[in-house]
């Protein structure tokens, strides 16, 4: 597919957990094409944690797009030194949220038959539990006597969610070295490094875990 570069505004990011050093990162955007108006739309990217800092809410970013998806938006990482130069001279206004373009989902008609068919479909289900009630009760009083008790237990296991804000207009979290020292704060209340899930803002941070996953399942507080 053919892709045009173009310079972007961030206008906000949200970082999830992952289980690398590349973790999902939403972004809200403003893109900036040479040859149209700007317009708004949200991505996903994997980013690595060291670079996260790099994109700021307010800062331009370079991305590319698809000209006839202008939903399909991905930043680039790497630019060239001239788009490099332009992104670091560039001043984006924010566009309207009435321009944000997002990827046709399914038409109303197509919606209507999937809740018609849904609901056919579980009235049918109620008739043959209600058929197969009526003939098996009696074989159900019968052998009810006769079957073994079974008993189950679970494995008992503590999960944990923890966060924390800052304030002020010089704090963020989205710099590096601010970034870790919250990461350690939140280890020493939760007592372990291990965790399911990281959400990273520019004032926020929060973390959840639980102790019964494997280690494969849970990515390390190593920032």
């Amino acid at each position: 597919p053919v892709t045009r570069t173009a310079l972007a505004r961030i206008e906000d990011l949200r970082a999830t957990s992952g289980e690398s050093a590349d973790v999902p990162v939403d972004f809200r955007l403003t893109v900036a094409p040479d040859d149209r108006p700007a317009y708004r739309v949200n991505i996903n990217e994997h980013i690595n944690l060291v670079d996260i800092p790099v994109y700021r809410p307010r800062s331009t970013a370079v991305v590319e797009y698809r000209p006839d998806e202008p939903w399909e938006v991905r930043i680039v990482t790497r630019p060239t030194p001239e788009w490099s130069r332009r992104a670091e001279e560039a001043e984006i206004d924010s566009a309207p949220e009435s321009t944000l373009v997002e990827k046709p989902g399914m038409s109303e008609g197509s919606w209507c038959m999937l809740v018609l068919f849904t609901f056919l479909a579980g009235a049918a289900l109620v008739v043959l539990l209600f058929r197969g009630e009526l003939f098996m009760s009696g074989d159900d009083d019968s052998s009810s006597s006769k079957r073994p008790s079974a008993t189950s237990s679970a494995s008992s296991s503590r999960t944990f969610t923890t966060s924390t804000t800052v304030s002020g207009p010089s704090s963020s979290l989205l710099v590096l070295g601010r970034m870790r020292e919250t990461a350690t704060e939140l280890q020493a209340k939760v007592g372990t490094a291990d965790v399911t899930a990281i959400v990273i803002e520019e004032r926020r941070m929060e973390i959840r875990g639980d102790s019964a996953r494997a280690p494969g399942e849970t990515v390390h507080l190593q920032l």
